[in-house]
């Protein structure tokens, strides 16, 4: 009789041992002019946020934030991505996923307005499927900046944040990871430049106006 139940364990050992993986943590509710957004985090195959009336406490709407391609051949649940952080700033709701990917949902329009991947380090392991992509040859490396320490301000917001344009006509690009900063930047904020520490981004760029800090690469001077 033991050497049965023992058999029977053997049989159910491998399903035990493949772990499933933890519970997607808890993410804190923001509220911006009466309403609470929230992201119940309890579907692995879609993420999506709730807006609630706060006097009311009413569902007003949802919305898909990001889906999840899952692969039949792999364990599912290893596969789900889930919502990390939810920030409001200017009318925008800042959807930070698990696997660092930043999402941007206008709260006028209720749609998703753009996505993007924060830069991850090297052998950093996220559930997805995709292959890493191989970043281009940089040819626009600048080791020196006439202008660094003088006072400056921004001239351009370039497309949504990823480059700013400079008063003296030199251009920046902005690390992936703070753009999410500078695409709230305004026109004629005043800026200083120092030398940063990141070998890719190797400046970094004050914004003294909302004192704000971003990594940034020099591309034209």
């Amino acid at each position: 009789m033991s050497r049965f139940i023992l058999i029977i364990l053997t049989m159910l050992l491998p399903s035990v041992v493949l772990a499933k993986r933890a519970a997607p943590a808890k993410v804190e509710p923001v509220v911006q002019q009466g309403v609470r957004y929230v992201a119940p985090n309890d579907d692995g195959r879609r993420a999506y946020i709730e807006a609630w009336d706060v006097s009311t406490n009413k569902k007003q709407w949802d919305l898909i934030v990001f889906t999840n391609r899952i692969d039949p051949k792999l364990e599912e649940d290893v596969q789900w991505v889930f919502i990390k952080t939810l920030q409001v700033r200017e009318g925008m709701l800042i959807v930070v996923s698990e696997d660092g990917k930043t999402h941007l949902v206008d709260l006028k329009l209720k749609r998703v307005t753009q996505a993007q991947r924060a830069e991850q380090s090297k052998g950093s392991s996220t559930g997805s499927t995709s292959a890493p992509s191989v970043p281009a040859p940089s040819t626009t490396v600048e080791q020196f900046y006439r202008g660094e320490h003088a006072p400056h301000w921004i001239g351009v917001i370039l497309d949504r944040g990823t480059q700013i344009k400079l008063e003296d006509g030199s251009v920046w690009e902005i690390a992936p990871t703070d753009r999410v900063k500078t695409m709230f930047w305004s026109v004629a904020q005043k800026i200083s430049v120092s030398r940063g520490l990141k070998p890719q981004y190797s400046f970094q760029i004050t914004n003294t106006t909302k004192t704000e800090v971003v990594d940034a690469k020099l591309v034209k001077e």
